[in-house]
């Protein structure tokens, strides 16, 4: 396994700390102050288009780093993003995340075929149990410059099995 502590270091991604491999991989971030982009539309409603546009260009590189690394964030959701008054936008929470394949060293940090995130904030991937990439991290980009827009999550359905199945379908229609 390569190591990880040092491993996250970009602007936008609180930094990785340290790193316990048992019981379970555990990645140990810095610790980043600052309001939540949840707090800010909770108390806020929805954000200016010039904002949202910001805040997706900072994502966006933080998430193309992680791939970088070969990781994906997969389930972002504005209660993992700290808007910090220097450095913008921070992930902060890398706990769902999933190490992509790269050769034949492969290492989860979640476990392939488990269900695993937040509903509402998850990629069509994660809900039927395929493997997660890049894409589901795009997919989750989308939904929350979305919520950025509208000031509420587009599945915003009253059960969990119901955001569940609002994204399944989304992939079967093609509208994912």
């Amino acid at each position: 396994m390569r190591p990880v502590s040092g491993w996250v270091r970009h602007r936008h991604v609180a930094r990785t700390v340290d790193v316990v491999e048992e019981p379970e991989l555990t990645l140990v971030m810095e610790l980043v102050e600052g309001p939540t982009l949840g707090n800010i539309l909770e108390d806020g409603g929805p954000l200016s288009a010039d904002r949202t546009v910001g805040i997706a260009r900072q994502l966006g590189s933080a998430l193309m780093h992680l791939a970088s690394l070969g990781l994906s964030r997969i389930d972002l959701e504005p209660s993992n993003v700290i808007l910090h008054p220097q450095r913008g936008a921070v992930v902060v929470d890398l706990g769902v995340a999933h190490v992509l394949e790269s050769g034949e060293e492969r290492t989860a940090i979640t476990v392939a075929g488990m269900v695993i995130g937040t509903p509402g904030y998850m990629s069509p991937e994660q809900v039927v149990g395929d493997r997660p990439d890049i894409r589901s991290d795009i997919f989750t980009l989308g939904l929350l410059l979305w919520e950025c827009l509208m000031g509420r999550a587009p599945y915003n359905q009253t059960s969990m099995m119901a955001r569940l199945v609002a994204t399944a379908q989304a992939r079967e229609t093609g509208s994912a």
